[in-house]
């Protein structure tokens, strides 16, 4: 089992540190994801009650490529309301709402391999029959500068590009991205100035964090995050191995590096039974999308996909694949 041989490692940085840990893994296996989401929330709780009161710091771990901001914020509140110092300690990748979370910690540990990213909200819109659309507040901004770059004056030109965005966007959707644009900037300042006392260096971090960088995919590396003015802690060699080797764990575990794709298990099952034209075949997959851990226990949040294929008379095949999430599950140390 995965768990008991990241619980040794755990207890590795325990010792380090001095202080308590708590690991919070979403998955970034490609077609099976997992993100930063509020039933978490007393899943966190359940781990932090079972660390003894003595304790006035924790690290919490974090790999995911973000989610839910206001998880963050829950995280943070709950940490700090019962320690007096909290750490982040980051093996890979903490993206978005992964690194608001960093944000409120007194001090962040960076693996060389490991990335924080811009934290500006992003939008998504979905139309019949087409992918998935993802933008965000700055996004919008852009298009307006871009007809003002290109040398658009005419009122009425400047009018006919704005009723296009809407058309496109829609008002409503507009108005949801400009607040959640404000929310993450007044939401990053305020998890900065949890811990620091500069407020305006707090501000231009955060200012930096959600307009700097142009994309919000963009992997801020351990010396920019120093240069932008975080509290990035130098770690020795052994705390680098160690972070390293339960991000493999992980990885292993998670199946980051082997994508979930339905039509390679449709072409993996046909291999190996034999087809019959026009009869139904029902392939399950399971799959951990978030981890919660400690060395008091782990908790599991499972997704299931539910693959159907037939192959038709006209040897065309037809598919379907549903995926559902499942109930947490916890096994904590000791408890039956």
């Amino acid at each position: 089992m995965n768990y008991q041989i990241r619980k040794e490692l755990y207890k590795q940085i325990i010792k380090k540190r001095n202080r308590p840990l708590i690991t919070y893994v979403t998955s970034i296996r490609p077609g099976m994801s997992g993100s930063m989401s509020q039933d978490v929330i007393p899943i966190i709780i359940e781990h932090i009650n079972k660390i003894p009161k003595s304790n006035n710091g924790i690290d919490i771990l974090i790999l995911s490529t973000g989610g839910d901001p206001i998880v963050s914020w829950r995280i943070i509140s709950l940490l700090r309301q019962r320690f007096e110092k909290v750490g982040v300690i980051i093996p890979y990748m903490a993206y978005s709402a992964a690194t608001l979370l960093a944000l409120g910690a007194d001090e962040i540990l960076m693996h060389p391999y490991a990335n924080l990213g811009p934290v500006d909200s992003q939008l998504v819109i979905q139309k019949p029959n087409q992918p998935p659309e993802v933008f965000g507040y700055e996004d919008m901004k852009k298009y307006i500068e871009f007809t003002k770059d290109i040398g658009i004056s005419d009122q009425d030109l400047i009018q006919r590009c704005f009723e296009r965005l809407t058309n496109d966007v829609g008002t409503i959707k507009i108005g949801i991205a400009k607040r959640g644009s404000q929310l993450a900037l007044s939401m990053s300042e305020k998890l900065l100035n949890l811990h620091m006392t500069d407020s305006a260096q707090a501000k231009a971090i955060s200012e930096t964090l959600n307009t700097a960088f142009y994309h919000h995919g963009y992997p801020l590396s351990l010396t920019e995050a120093k240069d932008i003015g975080l509290n990035i802690i130098d770690i020795d060699n052994d705390m680098e191995n160690i972070m390293w080797e339960i991000c493999n764990s992980f990885s292993s575990e998670m199946k980051f590096k082997e994508a979930f794709n339905p039509n390679n298990i449709i072409m993996e099952n046909m291999r190996n039974n034999p087809i019959t034209i026009g009869k139904i075949n029902q392939i399950s997959e399971d799959g951990k999308i978030v981890l919660v851990e400690s060395e008091n226990g782990s908790s599991c949040l499972n997704a299931k996909a539910e693959i159907t294929y037939a192959v038709l008379q006209n040897l065309n095949l037809s598919s379907n694949t549903i995926q559902t999430i499942g109930s947490w599950k916890t096994e904590m140390e000791g408890e039956k």
